[in-house]
């Protein structure tokens, strides 16, 4: 395990939005600290998922370019604590919420 401290900025709350699991502020504020695909499940589990890359093609200019996207394989799960699922209920719920931090327990990958 690893114990990382985690900010939730108001940057992620403005862009965050409500009930979706991977533009949560959570999710947003724990994707460059843990890396992979996150997503913030609404019963508070964190799931991280592996990047693969795909060709996309670009509408307006009809170019391939290469893009990550999730894949299905989920590297690790785990659960955020109880002050932090309590913050993602109110902002799911429309309250207005501030920025915050919180320690979390960050398993390895296997």
């Amino acid at each position: 395990m690893t114990r990382k401290k985690i900010q939730v900025e108001d940057y992620h709350i403005k862009c965050g939005e409500p009930r979706h699991p991977a533009r949560c502020p959570i999710a947003y504020a724990l994707g460059p600290r843990i890396g992979g695909h996150v997503e913030v499940t609404q019963d508070g589990r964190v799931q991280v998922y592996d990047l693969e890359w795909r060709m996309f093609v670009v509408p307006a200019c009809r170019v391939a370019v290469p893009k990550q996207y999730p894949s299905n394989k989920l590297l690790r799960e785990f659960s955020l604590p109880p002050e932090a699922v309590q913050w993602m209920i109110d902002f799911d719920s429309g309250k207005k919420v501030k920025p915050f931090e919180f320690d979390l327990e960050i398993p390895k990958e296997e």
